[in-house]
């Protein structure tokens, strides 16, 4: 059997078991009189970047799975979730747990609780550190709610109490609690840290970041519930980034250049990323995204073996790839290499495949292993994109689009036409639904990049757009939880106000 699919959940499954609060680490440091000037400020910020970071590599790899558009599942396990199979969440290894969330909602809080007794440190400086620790606890509250729905909402780090699941709509309103907080940190450019250099990362909150969180949580929101009002201040956001009030963003000219520059990190068309820093471990995972690890195959994986689909777990074929892209299209030819290809050519041998590969990622990181005397395929070095300025100019698409604005169209036709090159594929009436367009729209433009599941629920699409098991998910089922994880068991030690999700409840997981 091929390689499983265990390094995409390292990262969540580092603690072996959930507390009785659920919500901090094993080791609770306080800092009750040691920190005092910017740099002790700043090492906490570090430290609590370094836990955000290991959040954000492993955010939410089911979910992400569970939306990808592939034709080929070659590993029963990824089956079995894909599908909703509660029987898989018996092995501990697929059991989603949230205690990294809360871990570094702790660090946050540390942060936050503590600041006054940073007494050698500008007011202004200090405010700087405390909007950080709400950006990182605003972007966790957040994809907790995506994940889970209702979940325990944290005070501080000193109250040693046991807390029960809140409402998925409290959690929402904390996350917005804090990104409003953290929207008052300078825009990226003028970021500084404690020596006075530029911040050169976009994992740090800044104004645009915290402002894309914003119009992120407000149009989840506004799907849940559909609220106009939620619409429209989703819109507001988008609209604050496109329009520059909330920093510099730009779109990379072409496809070509998403490809090269804009999946590689740090670029002007990024907004908020987790940064990937290349570890002394050679043989270290980085899995960026499902994609980046599942279905990376010839030619970013090479020398291996001479059957070109060696190691790929999940493909997709190139019939259903051009059914997605039109012809003219140039991101069919960036994101995936010589699509018109029959015939691949590995050495001396010619390897016929229906298989599309996968291009869109291409600063492979390989290491000898002198076992098999060859060089062996690791990661990517590239960083995750969380947020970028396509993404958010389609979102703001759908959000006009549900108001029933005149202009719903104009951002998509803005993305298209860097796509094609041209204004000759602008929306027409003779497309269809817009809202559904624009959906599909995003679908091309963000292909693997891990927003399809959550397009999917937010558009109430499931039925048609995820896999066959969810088609047969009624609405009911899903107002009782369906679309998000179960709790993890080890949550409910020692916690008689934890509750497990309903709708897993119903499946025998308890």
């Amino acid at each position: 059997m091929k390689r499983l699919f265990i390094c995409l959940f390292v990262a969540l499954q580092l603690a072996a078991c959930d507390s009785m609060l659920d919500i901090e680490p094993e080791t609770k440091t306080t800092y009750t009189n040691y920190f005092k000037g910017e740099k002790d400020a700043a090492a906490l910020l570090y430290e609590l970047h370094a836990m955000f970071n290991d959040v954000l590599t492993v955010v939410d790899n089911i979910h992400e799975m569970v939306g990808l558009k592939v034709d080929v599942v070659d590993d029963p396990d990824i089956e079995m979730l894909r599908n909703l199979e509660p029987s898989v969440y018996e092995d501990e290894l697929y059991m989603p747990s949230w205690r990294n969330f809360y871990s570094t909602i702790y660090r946050a809080n540390v942060i936050l609780d503590n600041a006054y007794r940073f007494t050698e440190i500008d007011e202004e400086r200090l405010e700087y550190y405390k909007r950080q620790a709400c950006f990182v606890k605003g972007v966790c509250y957040f994809f907790i709610a995506r994940m889970w729905g209702d979940a325990p909402i944290v005070k501080n780090s000193t109250d040693a109490v046991i807390y029960p699941r809140s409402k998925v709509e409290d959690v929402l309103a904390e996350a917005i609690r804090n990104a409003e907080i953290a929207l008052d940190l300078p825009v990226f450019e003028d970021l500084v840290n404690e020596s006075g250099a530029k911040v050169m990362t976009k994992q740090f909150g800044s104004k645009g970041a915290a402002t894309a969180l914003l119009a992120h949580i407000y149009a989840w929101r506004a799907g849940l519930w559909g609220n106009n009002d939620d619409w429209k201040k989703a819109e507001q956001y988008c609209s604050d980034i496109i329009d520059k009030k909330a920093g510099y963003y730009e779109l990379a000219a072409d496809p070509a250049a998403v490809c090269k520059d804009v999946m590689k990190g740090n670029s002007s068309e990024g907004i908020f990323e987790e940064e990937y820093y290349m570890p002394e471990d050679p043989f270290f995972r980085n899995a960026p995204y499902v994609a980046t690890i599942e279905m990376m195959g010839y030619p970013i994986v090479t020398g291996e073996s001479f059957t070109t689909d060696y190691n790929m777990m999940l493909r997709i074929n190139k019939t259903t790839v051009k059914a997605i892209y039109d012809k003219e299209d140039r991101r069919m030819d960036a994101y995936f290499y010589e699509i018109d290809s029959t015939v691949y050519h590995i050495g001396s041998y010619e390897i016929p495949s229906e298989t599309a590969f996968l291009y869109k990622w291409n600063y492979p990181v390989t290491e000898y292993n002198e076992y098999v005397d060859m060089y062996i395929y690791q990661t990517q070095d590239v960083n995750r994109i969380i947020w970028r300025l396509a993404d958010i100019m389609l979102l703001r698409a759908e959000c006009r689009a549900r108001l029933g604005e005149g202009n719903a169209a104009d951002d998509l036709n803005a993305i298209r036409e860097r796509a094609y090159g041209n204004r000759e594929h602008d929306y027409t009436a003779a497309e269809g639904d817009l809202r559904y367009v624009i959906f599909k729209e995003r679908e091309k433009e963000l292909l693997y990049e891990g927003h399809r599941y959550y397009d999917v629920i937010r558009n109430g699409y499931w039925k048609t757009e995820l896999t066959e098991e969810f088609s047969r998910i009624s609405e009911q089922e899903f107002q009782k939880g369906a679309q998000y994880y179960p709790i993890n068991p080890n949550a409910f030690t020692d916690n008689d106000l934890m509750r497990q999700n309903e709708y897993w409840l119903s499946k025998g997981i308890k």
